[in-house]
């Protein structure tokens, strides 16, 4: 009996020994260098005990943890890396003990709300990221541990140190108004992907140094923003507003941004700009007005005529997918660094000989090289309802004479009207049948001048004239041929003819010569 006990203990033992030697391997996964100690992908439903005490960077991405306790023995600590977990709480006190913690990652998680000093103690903090998780709302005092709560005079200074938050993607509909006035040295502020409907007045005073604000996808209208909104962030340099719900801005809402570089309105609801809307110290690089209602451009936005010559440095302008019918004369002349222009699926009909002779000059434009190639004017003007007729004769004749130095889809332009030109390609069309009712189409120089830039090798306006006119020649050709052979073989035959007459003639004479010398020669006499 004991015997079978035995075998009995030995077995459980043996079944028990690979689940010991799973846990312990699972603790050893975790690897160490030097002072970094990472714990990536490894299922760990909670901080690992007995960290290294001298570690500095600690990775814990990836795994199950579903809360934060609190972090001690860890003096050295300045990275700590908890993104992409199932964190939805944070527990009071959590990083009291992180002296020296300058890079917080929170990102990817569940937490829906924080207690308003969690980041007291962190003097040296200076990156926060939060994105990506369900918070709806954030204390006044989160960032300034000014309210209610005894702090050192060390932890005071913590919101001097800030300089990088992200909160985009998340569930907040407001912020608390001065959330951000202690926050002097912020450079970069994202909280986009959000529901805020509004921006309480003077929120981003004080952030003088801030560099970059994302403040796209949320809910902003148009009486979200006001004149002074923006104004004190004279470092700001990029400004994302798109794809909120703004009809209209108020006039000189960017004026002060004297350094801003990059400016996105794409997406909103945009019906018209005023035309002191830009800032006046001409640094503007990137505008993207795509995506909106605007049915017009004033020429007093872009003109070169301005007087603040807000556009010197423009490089790229994006106003596609709007309700643009005409486009000014001269914008595209005064805008001298623009290098990326796009006005596709827009309302033109037609453009101007003067809007083209621009475009043929912007195209011949060449940027700065860029990973050791050079930047190459890029120009598209597809998805408009071009309107086939005697208009549009210059817009296919430029598109042959530009063929070789527009992109793909703008050599592709299609017709959308009249009806049996619809969808076909403008470049397809020859000029003899664009027509505006009766009227042909308008003549121009080009009709007869053969030295036509043809090198692209296409079938457009230009060359199927020529083709054409080649043709008709060779034909007028062929027929003067024939009308002269036709002529010899005629003057040939009505000659034979006349010979075989007179051949004729010649032997009835001969006959009655022959006659009257046979005749008896008494009849001679008698005769």
């Amino acid at each position: 009996m004991w015997k079978y006990a035995s075998g009995f203990i030995s077995t459980l033992s043996l079944l028990a020994l690979p689940w010991r030697t799973t846990a312990y391997m699972r603790q050893e996964t975790c690897t160490v260098t030097n002072t970094e100690y990472n714990c990536r992908r490894e299922s760990l439903s909670e901080i690992p005990p007995n960290i290294p005490s001298d570690t500095t960077t600690l990775f814990l991405e990836w795994n199950q943890l579903d809360h934060v306790e609190r972090l001690s023995n860890l003096p050295e600590l300045q990275k700590l890396i908890l993104s992409h977990n199932m964190i939805n709480a944070v527990v009071e006190g959590a990083f009291d003990d992180l002296g020296e913690l300058w890079d917080l990652r929170l990102d990817n998680n569940n937490i829906s709300s924080l207690q308003m000093d969690v980041f007291c103690g962190l003097q040296n903090l200076t990156h926060i990221d939060l994105h990506s998780n369900s918070l709806w709302s954030l204390p006044k005092s989160i960032f300034s541990c000014s309210q209610g709560i005894q702090v050192t005079y060390a932890a005071e200074k913590f919101p001097d140190n800030l300089i990088y938050l992200d909160m985009h993607d998340n569930e907040l509909t407001a912020l608390s108004e001065g959330i951000f006035n202690h926050s002097y040295n912020l450079l970069y502020l994202n909280i986009g992907q959000n529901r805020l409907t509004s921006l309480p007045e003077g929120i981003f005073r004080g952030l003088g140094k801030l560099k970059h604000l994302i403040l796209n996808d949320n809910e902003l209208s148009s009486t979200s923003l006001s004149v002074t909104t923006f104004h004190g962030l004279g470092d700001l340099e990029q400004l994302n507003l798109a794809r909120n719900k703004m009809t209209s801005l108020p006039g000189g809402i960017f004026r002060s941004l004297n350094n801003l570089q990059r400016l996105d309105l794409q997406g909103n609801g945009l019906t018209s700009l005023p035309d002191t809307i830009f800032p006046i110290s001409g640094n503007l690089k990137h505008l993207d007005l795509s995506d909106n209602a605007l049915s017009s451009l004033s020429n007093s936005i872009f003109l070169p005529e301005n007087a603040f010559r807000s556009f010197d440095n423009l490089t790229f302008l994006n106003i596609s997918r709007n309700k643009i019918s005409s486009f000014p004369e001269n914008v595209i002349a005064g805008l001298s660094e623009l290098l990326d222009f796009d006005i596709s699926d827009n309302l033109l009909t037609s453009l101007s000989e003067n809007v083209l002779n621009d475009f043929t000059q912007f195209l011949a434009r060449k940027g700065g090289a860029t990973h050791g190639t050079t930047h190459q004017a890029y120009l598209r003007i597809e998805g408009n309802p071009w309107s086939c007729d005697c208009t549009l004769r210059e817009l296919g004749l430029w598109l042959n004479e530009n063929y070789n130095r527009l992109p793909p889809e703008s050599r592709s332009t299609t017709c959308s009207s009249p009806a049996h030109f619809k969808d076909k390609p403008v470049l397809e069309i020859t000029s003899n049948g664009l027509t505006c009712g009766s009227k042909p189409a308008p003549t121009s120089k080009a009709d007869t001048d053969d030295d036509s830039d043809g090198d692209n090798g296409n079938t457009g306006l230009v060359i199927p004239g020529l083709i054409g006119a080649i043709l008709a020649a060779a034909a007028a050709a062929f027929i003067c041929v024939m009308f002269c052979v036709g002529m010899i073989c005629c003057c040939r035959s009505q000659s034979k003819s006349t010979k075989q007459v007179n051949k004729k003639n010649k032997e009835k004479t001969k006959e009655k010569s022959t006659v009257v010398l046979m005749l008896p020669e008494g009849q001679k006499t008698s005769k």
